[in-house]
């Protein structure tokens, strides 16, 4: 079980083990996986409400939509959480941690550079809002963020004002019980950038009907 670590290095150390069949490995998207805590989180609570997640990665961002508990629209998009602080370094020239300061905290205003890095992922999210609402016959009204730009207060404004919803920062961790003790102190306040491991951690507990969820 992995998470956050480059996709070739990984088919590096799936090679190394035994294959046939049933297959004894497997590799999924990290994004993937954020959307199954997704649905055993905030997607059992909306009480049939149509709502959509967007989980900013590294290197990508992906679009959910879930409708009466049920999936009914997911969508990769090659734009993510690098692109804007890459855009950062050169328009500002600043470092990288700096520029991760700047979206955070939004004390200097980049919202310029911001919609014209990320522009093209707005459109795509007006159109898959209008999808879905179209294709089921309802109305979205829930707006989760996860990943990493869920930091972001420039990312969550954005959001809000293109599609009319509070953008509400999903902490995937709420949905397991945790000892005292077993997350670190300095990364509270960070829990949304858990979600691709999270949902991954759930997919294996649902392996084996003996380990309680």
């Amino acid at each position: 079980l992995a998470a956050a670590i480059p996709e070739a290095e990984i088919r590096q150390v799936l090679a190394l083990t035994a294959t046939g069949t049933p297959a004894p490995t497997s590799l999924q998207p990290s994004g993937l996986a954020a959307f199954n805590a997704f649905l055993r989180g905030p997607g059992e609570a909306l009480d049939g409400a149509a709502a959509l997640l967007v989980e900013t990665g590294a290197r990508a961002t992906y679009v959910y939509a879930v409708n009466g508990g049920l999936p009914v629209l997911v969508r990769r998009h090659d734009r993510g959480a690098e692109a804007v602080i890459e855009h950062l370094n050169r328009q500002l020239g600043v470092d990288r941690d700096l520029a991760q300061a700047v979206l955070a905290d939004g004390a200097v205003d980049v919202s310029a550079a911001f919609h014209q890095v990320m522009g093209p992922l707005f459109k795509q999210l007006c159109i898959a809002r209008d999808f879905v609402e179209r294709q089921e016959s309802c109305a979205v009204r829930h707006l989760f963020v996860s990943g990493g730009l869920g930091c972001s207060r420039l990312w969550r404004e954005s959001l809000s004002e293109l599609l009319g919803l509070p953008a509400a920062t999903w902490d995937p961790l709420a949905v397991l019980v945790r000892s005292p003790g077993s997350y670190p102190d300095r990364l509270r306040g960070e829990e949304w950038r858990f979600a691709a491991a999270v949902g991954a951690g759930i997919g294996e507990l649902e392996r084996d009907e003996h380990v309680p969820h």
